[in-house]
């Protein structure tokens, strides 16, 4: 048989390729499934309880705090993590405890622990607000999210793929946190990117206009308002002969060019636009032709072609539809008489 023939490296390359096709597709069918539970983790925060197996090694919290503190100045990192989480769970209402718990934050984010250190931040939020410093946390939050999306999944794989919309919870959380800062920005624009790459061109176009309405004045206002109308088009691909979908997508390139008429993106805008309102065009010359040439019923191809000529004046075939619009027109004078 063929398969008998292959060497191992050979069938160690297909076995590879076969895992890389699975973990994908696992990636793809878990993904909405893991977004959700994230989110519901993220948003549940529950307080911490004494716990039996992370008792603190001091009486005090004073005591415990200056114990993990030397642990950690020994490079004991993960020890100090410990005694941090310990202190955090024993003497949850100690001026010690939003301190600990801060470190805790640190030192997860330093081992790289991402989603550990993100939820520990998050802890920080919701337990001790007004205790810890609030800007520098929310930094983290936002640094730790574009990490998880842009990690590498499954490195062993011809070097592994990203999954961006492992982050989707996360960045929502960031811009949830702080709505006002320059991270919330970043963080709704890369939300939107990540919708738009993954087709979900509805979602995307909804929150890319929520970045260009609530930061008008933002660093991603012209690209977020050039974004919703690509995404717009983009559903073009689903529905093809979607009249109303056209308008939408002109009007909202149409406002780009209003709101951003030196952007680099201008051109772009232009020419695609110009391309729809011809296919548009297109379409609409096609129903008036139809209703013309069923016979019959010279009003309604009279009625369409009208239409066709008030809406699209300067089109290719416009010359052409006015001209058939008259001879209708004097045809129908003619039995009249």
């Amino acid at each position: 048989m063929r398969g008998k023939n292959l060497k191992p490296a050979a069938l160690f390359a297909a076995a590879c390729a076969a895992l890389w096709l699975a973990a994908e597709c696992s990636a793809q069918d878990e993904a909405g499934q893991t977004e959700r539970s994230a989110k519901e983790d993220l948003e549940q925060v529950a307080r911490k309880s004494p716990s039996l197996f992370n008792r603190p090694a001091k009486s005090t919290p004073a005591e415990q705090a200056e114990y993990a503190d030397a642990l950690l100045a020994g490079g004991r990192i993960k020890a100090a993590a410990r005694q941090y989480s310990a202190l955090v769970r024993k003497w949850h209402e100690s001026p010690q405890a939003p301190y600990a718990q801060w470190q805790l934050s640190l030192l997860l984010d330093r081992m790289g622990r991402d989603k550990d250190a993100f939820r520990e931040f998050q802890y920080l939020i919701r337990w001790f607000p007004g205790r810890f410093p609030f800007d520098q946390a929310i930094e983290r939050q936002f640094q730790i999210a574009n990490r998880i999306r842009t990690a590498k999944r499954a490195r062993f794989m011809f070097g592994g793929f990203e999954a961006p919309e492992e982050a989707l919870p996360f960045l929502e959380q960031v811009a949830k946190n702080a709505p006002r800062s320059r991270y919330a920005q970043e963080a709704m624009f890369q939300i939107a990117l990540i919708r738009e790459d993954a087709g979900d061109f509805e979602e995307a176009a909804r929150t890319f206009e929520h970045v260009r309405i609530t930061y008008p004045n933002g660093p991603y206002a012209e690209q977020a308002a050039f974004h919703r109308a690509r995404c717009i088009a983009a559903l073009l691909r689903l529905h093809p002969r979607n009249e109303p979908t056209y308008r939408e997508a002109i009007a909202a390139f149409a406002q780009f060019l209003r709101d951003f008429p030196d952007s680099r993106l201008a051109e772009e805008a232009e020419q695609t636009m110009a391309a729809m309102k011809e296919k548009l065009a297109a379409m609409a010359y096609e129903r008036a032709v139809f209703y013309d040439r069923r016979g019959g019923n010279p009003r309604a191809a009279i009625i369409a072609l009208s239409d066709f000529v008030r809406n699209f004046p300067s089109s290719e075939p416009a010359l052409r539809a006015s001209r058939r619009l008259e001879e209708l027109k004097k045809s129908m004078e003619a039995h009249k008489e």
